[in-house]
């Protein structure tokens, strides 16, 4: 969830909803990630680890859960293989309360048995720090969230030089987010994807000039969907965001897209359509512009020299 500058690093269970500054994904800007990504339940989701690292309300979770549902009653597994396939975190308390209780009706609705429901989300959620205590490096396929956006001067210090000394792109006046792309990243297995929708600073302002020089290194950038005008927040907010998707993989083709106040669901469909056929390079249609550029920009160029307006055909 994107946070507008709160300090929420130890937020309460009964913190109001405005105090920890929390901006929740509308349904459909969370579908457009998980399709991005490939979490989708035409593939078997049971076989795979998906980790949501920010779960707050449950906007992004609800809809995985609900994939993974789908993805195991076509594939026909039991519930045990569920219990590994999903890890969820969050630092409030009372969000994590109701994400369970959210996870418990997806479940109980698709027809597992309340005790087995109840096991389940408190397996696969978890009341902490991601940052601090999340997973262990290359053992997520899938890392997919609305990370928090927060200043590092934000935050009280002690916590501030933890995350320092175990992100080193978290650099100069940084933000939160840029150690949660860095820990995503580093838990991607092999051509595992991640998908956030985070301010997309990071490729501008001099703070995240290492998490570039990481990407470029050592993944693909395979679509940014600017969307600094969209109404994509439950919450009007201005934090300058952006659908990124990035995978753990040599660099390959890239899509560039800058969305305006008209992009919508039925954009979104058009938009994750034209991306999935491949057949041409550009697009563009009222509420959007789009290319499909060779490869990506490398280390501080990574978005200096972007096009500015990736536009082209129309359908």
């Amino acid at each position: 969830m994107l946070d507008v500058g709160v300090d929420r690093s130890l937020p309460t269970a009964s913190a109001p909803r405005a105090e920890l500054g929390e901006i929740f994904t509308r349904r459909w800007v969370v579908d457009l990630i998980l399709d991005l990504a490939g979490y989708t339940a035409d593939r078997d989701l049971t076989s795979v680890v998906a980790v949501e690292p920010s779960c707050g309300e449950g906007a992004f979770l609800v809809p995985m859960i609900e994939r993974l549902l789908e993805s195991a009653a076509r594939q026909d597994r039991s519930t045990e293989v569920l219990r590994s396939a999903l890890r969820a975190f969050d630092l409030s308390a009372g969000n994590v309360e109701l994400a369970r209780k959210l996870a418990m009706s997806c479940l109980v609705d698709a027809g597992v048995a309340v005790v087995e429901a109840q096991t389940l989300a408190e397996l696969w959620i978890t009341c902490d720090d991601f940052l601090l205590a999340g997973p262990a490096e290359r053992s997520a396929d899938f890392v997919i969230g609305n990370p928090p956006y927060i200043r590092l001067e934000n935050i009280p210090t002690e916590r501030t030089e933890a995350y320092r000394c175990r992100y080193p792109t978290m650099r100069g006046r940084s933000d939160v987010y840029v150690g949660f792309i860095e820990k995503g990243l580093r838990l991607l297995t092999d051509g595992g994807a991640l998908g956030f929708i985070v301010a997309d600073r990071w490729m501008h302002n001099q703070y995240g000039t290492e998490l570039r020089r990481m990407v470029s290194a050592n993944f693909s950038v395979d679509a940014v969907i600017e969307m600094h005008d969209v109404d994509a927040f439950e919450e009007a907010v201005s934090a300058y965001p952006a659908v990124t998707v990035i995978r753990r993989r040599a660099q390959g083709p890239a899509v560039l897209t800058q969305a305006n106040s008209a992009f919508n669901p039925v954009e979104a469909a058009r938009l994750r359509s034209w991306t999935a056929r491949g057949r041409s390079n550009r697009l563009r249609r009222p509420a959007f512009s789009a290319a499909r550029l060779p490869g990506w920009f490398p280390g501080d160029e990574l978005l200096a020299n972007r096009r500015s307006d990736p536009a082209g055909d129309r359908c």
